[in-house]
């Protein structure tokens, strides 16, 4: 999991703000000995200080609703015909389908995979063609679903 956090943001970019910060949270002793020593690891092999915290966690806040599904809000046809099927919010966000396309958005998966599980997905064909023109033209649709 931590391989997957340092590749998704510039841990050497410091935020202005305490909501977008990177931070590392650890819930034991054992965790906040692996992400020390993933920090310096990734420090070294980077060559550049850090701007990650490493922090117990005390308490746990899940992001705004707006927030929710980032990349897949984005994609205003597949969302609009999710939060149609899902009109309650917290049924949409808690939905594996929307969770496995926003999972695709983010470059977890392939066409291949995707055309696997479409059926299950309560998708229109034409929005489930507009969701794969969008991955193709991303070009960063990887094979670790």
């Amino acid at each position: 999991m931590l391989d997957v956090f340092w590749q998704g943001h510039d841990p050497t970019v410091a935020s202005g703000s305490v909501q977008y910060r990177s931070a590392i949270l650890y819930s034991n002793e054992e965790q906040r000995q692996i992400a020390k020593d993933s920090l310096a690891a990734q420090e070294e092999l980077r060559g550049a200080s850090f701007a990650t915290a490493i922090e117990p966690l005390d308490h746990f806040y899940l992001a705004e609703g707006y927030h929710q599904k980032f990349r897949l809000r984005n994609l205003g046809p597949v969302d609009a015909e999710f939060m149609a099927i899902y009109p309650d919010l917290q049924d949409y966000i808690n939905s594996t389908a929307v969770m496995r396309v926003n999972a695709f958005l983010g470059g977890y998966g392939t066409i291949e995979d995707l055309e696997n599980i479409e059926d299950e997905l309560g998708l229109s064909s034409k929005v489930l063609e507009i969701l794969k023109q969008r991955l193709v033209r991303l070009g960063w649709v990887i094979d670790c679903i």
